[in-house]
């Protein structure tokens, strides 16, 4: 459970707006970028062999939170599919999928957005340091 919450906010900080975002608009297949962020924070996919594709617009969120890929609302089951190929089955709530490969890959239900976060093994930490950093002045 403490993993869950430190999850959510985490997953809540990437996309509130901290200054140090950087957002791209992109197209086309979001999966080899996906791969890519896992493996850049020491996560590991269960196989990279027949995935589906994952085409059409999206975006793209990279903070010192860790990353964050959006995707309308109607490509949730086609992304939960994916990550099930990619990385094996979720454990969490329906709503609220987590997969711990090294880096914990989350995917959620978020407005009009699926949302998919990739954070490190331990998210919490960037977190309480940039909030006892704030809380210091430092």
């Amino acid at each position: 459970m403490r993993a869950f919450a430190s999850l959510l906010i985490c997953s809540a900080a990437l996309l509130c707006g901290c200054s140090d975002d950087r957002i791209f608009q992109r197209s086309g297949d979001a999966g080899p970028f996906i791969l890519q962020s896992v493996r850049a924070i020491g996560g590991h996919p269960v196989t990279t062999n027949g995935l589906p594709t994952l085409t059409g617009d999206w975006r793209y969120v990279q903070n010192k939170f860790g990353d964050a890929f959006l995707f309308p609302a109607s490509q949730y089951t086609n992304v939960d599919a994916y990550l099930g190929a990619a990385f094996g089955p979720p454990y969490g709530l329906p709503a609220q999928s987590i997969r711990h490969v090294g880096a914990y890959v989350y995917l959620m239900r978020v407005d009009t957005n699926t949302e998919v976060d990739i954070l490190p093994p331990e998210p919490w930490k960037p977190y309480r340091q940039s909030w006892l950093s704030r809380i210091l002045g430092r």
